[in-house]
């Protein structure tokens, strides 16, 4: 493949607005649920009762899922932006 086949225009898989799952793994803290909640309540509206978690089998880790209203794409960016740059997330997805 050539460098211009990537530099065309991208195409969206998702449609705006929509609701839309963040999901994070964090190590297993006390405040990890509400971690991912606050930043993603900094960006978007969340879901009520939107955010579950599921701890791993040896206790370690912390599975977040959230879901928000989204508007458009930057939110999107800023949301997984915003989780990366999180020092409990290791992964998101």
């Amino acid at each position: 493949m050539s460098e211009t086949e990537f530099s065309s225009p991208k195409e969206t898989l998702v449609s705006f607005p929509c609701l839309f799952t963040f999901k994070a793994m964090l190590k297993n803290e006390p405040n990890a649920e509400k971690e991912v909640e606050k930043v993603v309540s900094e960006y978007a509206n969340i879901v009520a009762d939107g955010t579950s978690s599921r701890v791993s089998k040896k206790m370690t880790y912390v599975s977040v899922s959230c879901t928000a209203h989204l508007q458009n794409e930057s939110q999107l960016k800023n949301i997984y932006q915003a989780l990366k740059e999180h020092s409990m997330v290791i992964m998101t997805l």
